[in-house]
């Protein structure tokens, strides 16, 4: 099981060449979500930077103007993974390296949250500890910080999966390429 806060790399091979992995991405990539909403004509499925042979990109949930991305658009996540690569040119094949992490912003707030929850579950676990050799009764409301740190966990865990599939998907079709390994 990968950890929630690691992130996932991946290598594509594909035969286009780095100038036109990197024409395809300036064609799929564009200005901030904010710039992109004033510049309404010119929004693009991915938002972000791409300089040489290195990007950093975020999927626009808010792009639907296109059919070839239409279906995978339409979710309200407003903190998409991060995505960060590099283009490897080789002889025959080209090589790009994904990294893909959560957006810093959810990394930095499950964080704290987790650590706050955390130390909560920890204390009141010893509070029920002594509890329960002092009077021989279970305190169920233990149970309550528990679940939600499970229940914050699998939300976050299922929305991240989900969007790592879309972003593999599109960037399998943007580059043309197959993924030969995924760590």
């Amino acid at each position: 099981m990968k950890s929630l806060f690691l992130p996932i790399n991946i290598i594509y091979k594909t035969n286009l060449t780095t100038d036109s992995i990197q024409s395809r991405l300036k064609e799929f990539v564009g200005p901030g979500p904010y710039l992109g909403m004033m510049l309404a004509d010119q929004v693009k499925p991915y938002f972000g930077v791409v300089r040489n042979l290195n990007f950093r990109i975020s999927r626009f949930t808010g792009y639907e103007s296109s059919d070839f991305y239409k279906n995978a658009y339409n979710s309200k996540n407003h903190f998409p993974p991060d995505i960060t690569g590099t283009i490897i040119p080789g002889a025959t094949q080209t090589k790009i390296q994904i990294k893909i992490r959560l957006n810093s912003f959810v990394l930095v707030f499950l964080g704290l949250w987790f650590g706050g929850v955390g130390f909560a579950c920890i204390a009141t676990t010893f509070a029920a500890a002594i509890h329960l050799v002092r009077t021989h009764q279970f305190e169920p409301a233990l149970l309550i910080l528990y679940g939600m740190l499970l229940i914050v966990y699998a939300i976050v865990r299922a929305n991240n999966n989900y969007e790592i599939e879309i972003v593999k998907s599109d960037l399998e079709k943007i580059f043309e390429a197959e993924a030969v390994e995924e760590l």
